[in-house]
């Protein structure tokens, strides 16, 4: 029971440590989308910029959600 145990904690570690590790890969690729949005002046207007840029990290972070509540699709 007890070797069970300890491998199910090394499982479960693993994952916390993929978890996490998405969580940094979202915020870079959020902050290259923030910093591209706001560089290039987003030729459609400010407004517009920052209404795409919330849907894009949305959805971004709808889909980090969802690998974190079924691991293992």
């Amino acid at each position: 029971m007890e070797k069970v145990r300890g491998e199910w904690e090394a499982v479960m570690n693993e994952l916390e440590a993929d978890f996490r590790a998405m969580f940094e890969l979202a915020n870079e690729i959020i902050s290259v989308i923030v910093e591209a949005t706001f560089m290039d002046g987003y030729c459609a207007g400010f407004e517009e910029g920052k209404r795409s840029l919330k849907r894009i990290t949305q959805r971004l972070m709808s889909r980090v959600l969802r690998y974190m509540t079924f691991p293992c699709r």
